[in-house]
């Protein structure tokens, strides 16, 4: 940097020559030094944060760096990092074994339904191949995050995007053409992150699992999330208030709905019973059994796209990873994986039959990924009736997450009753 060499030539001169007016060169082109490296870092951040439009999550990250609120990494006290890295992959693996024990047999047969004979639905058989042009826009648009499972960095291989593209986008096609996922990129590396920095970092049981996958893989799955994506657009085969993973549709939007309805109701002089249910690690316990026949009997995919599906299922493991040390790999038989891309998008498929058992009731319902509102309005002098209908609700929705291994967890499932409080 000009400015450096500049201020680095001053202060040499000033010290060998110790007069006032060196000096005073000296102090300017600190002074300007100083300067032009403001500007830059304002110039950095601010081309950074015209990045995140629309994108909270890093506007947020970026707001915390420039505030050094960064997190510190908090572990359990351990004698060996590989020590305490198994220990969490048996707590993880261990938390959903005795989750798993409390649900019943699988037969997917018995829990989705076969589509009815529409001819305006298409099946979707095959996936289609994607060009060079899709693909560097898919890449570039994406976020630079890196795993210690890929062989460069994400930044260095956008920096050089033009060489390595044709081979990547030679395996990308070859994986949806054969409908098989490859085996080298199944494997999720997990962080444990204190939920909170006021629990006690002794107790397991405060510690989510980040996963972190390598990057490859996440960009094939990209391009078939947004295939299946466009396929149920089309088909019009997700549930009208589910607003997780969706164009168009976000917290804010689900929030408004809610809230609209609430209000229009009190305003029609109803009292209001809302239910928010909570589910214990809902992404880690689904059945891949269900969620394929699911995809097949109500989602009109089959064929190689079905295959590619049930690849990206199997044979799954995951290790944790502390001070840079992993664990022993684990097997995923059941959930899907965390930090995925197909994960969220194929949870809306495997939970939707809730939206029935609501309307059946005739309970009003909106979800976002599996955080459940169920809300009712009625007379104030039928709150007997209207609970009793709020509860036939919460037991078929309750047998049928049995049924399809998703456990409710009442303790932090919440209830209120709303109404009117103007004089």
């Amino acid at each position: 940097m000009i400015g450096k060499r500049k201020r680095r030539k001053a202060e040499r001169k000033a010290m060998q020559t110790g007069l006032t007016i060196d000096r005073d060169i000296y102090k300017y082109e600190c002074r300007k030094f100083k300067k032009m490296c403001g500007a830059a870092k304002s110039m950095y951040y601010n081309d950074k944060i015209n990045q995140c439009v629309g994108d909270q999550k890093s506007l947020f990250k970026i707001a915390n760096e420039l505030l050094h609120k960064q997190r510190p990494v908090q572990l359990p006290s351990y004698k060996e990092p590989e020590e305490i890295a198994n220990r969490f992959a048996t707590y993880f693996e261990d938390k959903i074994k005795v989750i798993g024990a409390t649900f019943g047999p699988v037969d997917s047969r018995n829990l989705t339904q076969p589509h009815k004979k529409d001819d305006r639905k298409t099946h979707m058989l095959d996936f289609e191949t994607v060009n060079e042009k899709y693909l560097k826009k898919t890449i570039l648009a994406g976020n630079s995050k890196s795993c210690s499972l890929d062989p460069i960095p994400t930044k260095l291989l956008k920096k050089h995007l033009e060489i390595i593209l044709p081979t990547l986008l030679n395996i990308v096609n070859m994986s949806l053409s054969a409908g098989i996922f490859p085996s080298p990129l199944k494997k999720a590396l997990v962080t444990p992150l204190l939920k909170k920095t006021s629990l006690d970092k002794e107790i397991l049981k405060n510690y989510r699992p980040v996963s972190n996958l390598a990057f490859l893989g996440k960009l094939i799955e990209h391009v078939v999330v947004q295939q299946l994506t466009g396929h149920k657009t089309r088909n019009n085969l997700y549930a009208v208030y589910q607003s997780a993973y969706r164009e168009g549709h976000s917290t804010e939007t689900a929030l408004l709905r809610i809230m609209n309805d609430i209000l229009l109701l009190i305003d029609g002089k109803k009292c209001v019973m809302l239910v928010l249910l909570d589910l214990s690690a809902a992404f880690d316990t689904l059945e891949h059994s269900v969620l394929l026949s699911r995809l097949e009997n109500e989602n009109c995919v089959s064929g190689n796209v079905l295959a590619w599906m049930r690849s990206y299922l199997h044979n799954r493991t995951v290790s944790v990873i502390t001070e840079g040390v992993q664990s022993r790999p684990t097997s995923l038989t059941v959930g899907l994986p965390q930090g995925s891309k197909v994960g969220p998008s194929e949870y809306l498929t495997y939970s939707s039959p809730i939206f029935d058992i609501a309307h059946k009731h005739q309970i009003n319902i909106h979800m976002y990924a599996d955080d459940t509102q169920l809300y009712l309005g009625f007379d104030s002098d039928n709150f007997n009736e209207a609970a009793r209908k709020m509860e036939k609700c919460l037991e078929e929705i309750k047998e049928w997450m049995w049924l399809n291994h998703l456990k409710l967890n009442e303790d932090k499932t919440e209830y209120y009753s709303l109404e009117d409080q103007r004089h």
